[in-house]
């Protein structure tokens, strides 16, 4: 698994939260893989400790969802400036050595391109 599926498969957990438990094996899966990205430490943290629901109340669902949201910025922000750092890193490189990095250049030039500065939540009944 990459890095960037293990962010979808939190942000799917996130958005579709009030339909589906949020807490997965595929959920903390990534979770297990994003930990060693991810800074500071306690947004992975705050994330698994906000998958336990004490039932399946609307209430409780809502508040879920709040509180899984508020800990996936934090998780979209810090794997975004990874990302940002190993293009600008591979970037440097490239230009100094002109060796075959250019195409991992490249492809992380594009996914820092296709995600988005900033997470924006909007329920997937709003979506087209």
């Amino acid at each position: 698994m990459r890095v960037l599926e293990a962010l979808k498969i939190l942000e799917d957990a996130v958005l579709d939260s009030l339909e589906r438990p949020a807490d997965t094996p595929e959920v903390r899966e990534s979770l297990d893989l994003l930990e060693q990205f991810v800074s500071p430490d306690y947004s992975i943290q705050d994330f698994r400790h906000g998958l336990f629901v004490p039932n399946r109340r609307p209430y409780y669902l809502e508040a879920q969802q709040h509180n899984l949201n508020n800990y996936f910025r934090q998780i979209h922000r810090s794997v975004r400036a990874l990302l940002a750092r190993q293009v600008k890193d591979l970037g440097d490189r490239y230009t100094k050595t002109h060796d075959q990095k250019k195409a991992e250049f490249e492809r992380l030039s594009t996914v820092l391109d296709r995600l988005p500065p900033k997470w924006a939540f909007i329920p997937r009944s709003s979506r087209h």
